[in-house]
């Protein structure tokens, strides 16, 4: 078997997808893609690989969930390799043993961004009920 699709934690469970990709990377299953569901893996050597999610939080009802660009470099030059993206999670990964710096020291500041994501949902939401 040389592709592997399987569950991954919500989106917004950010540790726990890292810890997810980074266990499965030791296994020999590398993250290839991830969709709204299931991520897909392809089958490789085992690898000590940590891996960092970034939300992106893109105006209500603003269709661009990308990063910038110049995001992406940032991250590249600091030694984080981009590996995909589904709606507004972005993943990139390093080797463990790599000196790529973590961006976010305390968990509160990713915090606040994961807050006002899931207030936009319930924003979007509340909108469409009424709509309908």
């Amino acid at each position: 078997m040389k592709r592997k699709y399987a569950f991954h934690p919500e989106e917004y469970a950010v540790g726990e997808n890292e810890k997810y990709y980074a266990d499965m990377a030791r296994r020999g299953w590398i993250l290839e893609k991830r969709g709204s569901v299931l991520s897909r893996f392809r089958r490789d050597e085992p690898q000590k690989l940590k891996y960092r999610i970034e939300l992106s939080s893109p105006a209500f009802l603003d269709d661009d969930r990308q990063l910038p660009g110049e995001q992406i470099a940032l991250y590249e030059e600091s030694g984080w390799k981009y590996v995909t993206s589904a709606g507004l999670v972005h993943i990139f990964c390093a080797p463990e043993s790599s000196s790529a710096p973590e961006f976010y020291d305390d968990p509160r500041q990713q915090a606040a961004t994961v807050k006002a994501l899931k207030r936009s949902y319930v924003r979007g939401c509340l909108i469409v009920t009424l709509l309908l």
